[in-house]
C-alpha cells in the first residue's frame, strides 16, 4: 500500500487541537489513578485496622473466657472439694450417729422380741385357758344330754388307781341316780380295784367324780381334768 506524505503528516492546527486535548485527558487520567490508589491505601488501612481491632476483640474475649473458664473451674473445683469435705464430714458424723444408735436399736429390736416372746406367751397362754372352760362347759352340756358319757369318764379314772385294795368313788347325785341299783356292780367291772364302795356328793357337777384310797384322794372332775390339761399345753410352749 503506498504511503502518501498526507497520510502522516498533520497540519499544525489539527495538532494544537489534539495536544490540548491528550494533556487534558493524561492530567485526568493521572488524578484518577492518583484517587484510586488512595482509595486503595485507605480501604487497605481500615482492613488492617478492623483485622488489628478484631484480633484485640479475639485475643480480650479469649483472655476473658480464660478468665472467665479459670474462674468457673476454680469455682468448680472449690465446690468439689467442699462437697468432698461436707460428705467425708457428714459420713464421719453419721458413723458417730450410727456407732451410737446401733447398740440402741439393738437393745430396742431385742426387748421388742422379748415383748413378743412374752406377749405369744401370754397370748397362747390365754387362748389355752379360753378352750380349757369352752371344753369343760362343753363336756358338762355333752354329758347332761347323754348322761352314759359319765360312765367312760368314771373308766378313765378308775384307770388312775388300778389295783388298789379299797376305793370310795363320789360321784354327782344325778350320776349317782343314773347308775341305778346296779352302780356298784357297774363301778366294780369299770375298775380292776378290790373293793369298790360309790356314794354321791352335793358339790360334785354332772360328770365330775372323786377317788380316795389308802393313799390319798384323786380329784377327777372335769375342771381338774381340763386344767392339768391346759397347763400341760402351756408349759409345753
Amino acid at each position: 500500500m503506498p504511503f502518501l506524505e498526507s497520510d502522516r503528516v498533520l497540519k499544525a492546527g489539527s495538532f494544537r487541537n489534539m495536544g490540548s486535548k491528550v494533556a487534558f485527558n493524561y492530567q485526568d487520567l493521572e488524578k484518577q489513578g492518583e484517587k484510586y490508589l488512595a482509595d486503595i491505601k485507605e480501604q487497605a488501612d481500615k482492613i488492617l485496622a478492623d483485622a488489628r481491632r478484631e484480633a484485640d476483640a479475639i485475643s480480650g474475649q479469649s483472655q476473658q473466657n480464660g478468665y472467665e473458664k479459670g474462674i468457673a473451674e476454680g469455682r468448680k473445683h472449690a465446690q468439689q472439694e467442699i462437697d468432698e469435705k461436707a460428705n467425708k464430714l457428714s459420713e464421719i458424723a453419721v458413723q458417730g450417729k450410727v456407732a451410737t444408735i446401733v447398740p440402741a436399736l439393738e437393745k430396742v429390736a431385742q426387748t421388742l422380741l422379748q415383748e413378743k416372746d412374752s406377749w405369744l406367751y401370754s397370748w397362747e397362754q390365754m387362748a389355752i385357758e379360753l378352750a380349757a372352760r369352752i371344753a369343760g362347759k362343753l363336756v358338762h352340756r355333752a354329758i347332761e344330754l347323754e348322761p352314759e358319757l359319765s360312765t367312760e369318764m368314771l373308766r378313765s379314772t378308775l384307770e388312775l388307781v388300778a389295783g388298789t385294795p379299797e376305793v370310795t368313788v363320789y360321784l354327782n347325785p344325778d350320776d349317782y341316780e343314773t347308775l341305778g341299783e346296779e352302780r356298784d356292780a357297774i363301778v366294780k367291772a369299770l375298775s380292776t380295784c378290790g373293793k369298790v364302795t360309790v356314794q354321791a356328793e352335793e358339790h360334785l357337777a354332772r360328770g365330775d367324780s372323786r377317788v380316795e384310797t389308802q393313799h390319798g384322794s384323786i380329784d377327777a372332775s372335769l375342771e381338774t381334768q381340763i386344767e392339768r390339761i391346759a397347763s400341760e399345753l402351756i408349759s409345753a410352749h
